[in-house]
């Protein structure tokens, strides 16, 4: 399922509140928000960390579709390396150090397109995707882009939820079949 968050409609005093929020709320816990090109600065692990991030939480998208990790050179080559990829404009979750959750970005023609927003499992239902999106929110007024395209699987009803919740909305839907050949 496409949907799209058109930042037209969007009032960046309400991003703003429900970050603030998220940050109090979740400031005793000790978790923070980066993005990407922080992370890269500090650490040369950073492309280590987050491709092992990545590859956890592909792992465990309701999608019903499996399949072998990309190697870590083709996550390099194919992802970190696509000029699209955005790295100020990819938050990471971080509990201390641990990654714990993420939203990253593409950027293309005056848009963004988030291609994984998720949390680990054991920090799920936390407000931690919530507070992802909304710093991407935020990131994608700041740039002045148009619009935000997500997809997601319908079985992914969670952030789907979220999703309508912070003002996206369906426009297409894309069927996938499978069939096995004996």
């Amino acid at each position: 399922i496409e949907s799209r968050l058109s930042l037209g409609r969007v009032v960046p005093e309400r991003v703003a509140r429900g970050i603030d929020s998220l940050t109090d709320e979740l400031f005793s816990t000790g978790i923070r928000i980066a993005n990407y090109r922080q992370l890269a600065l500090a650490a040369a692990t950073a492309p280590r960390r987050l491709y092992d991030l990545i590859v956890d939480l592909w792992r465990d998208v309701p999608f019903g579709i499996s399949g072998a990790d990309p190697t870590f050179e083709s996550y390099l080559s194919e992802e970190l390396g696509d000029p699209a990829f955005s790295s100020a404009g990819t938050f990471v979750a971080l509990d201390g150090a641990s990654w714990i959750g993420l939203c990253a970005q593409t950027a293309a023609e005056g848009r963004l397109r988030t291609s994984m927003p998720g949390v680990v499992r054991a920090w799920r239902r936390h407000g931690l995707a919530r507070w992802l999106k909304l710093h991407s929110i935020r990131y994608a007024l700041e740039v002045d882009a148009r619009e935000i395209r997500t997809f997601n699987d319908a079985a992914n009803e969670g952030m789907l939820t979220l999703n309508r919740a912070l003002g996206f909305v369906p426009v297409e839907t894309d069927l996938r079949m499978k069939k096995e050949l004996r």
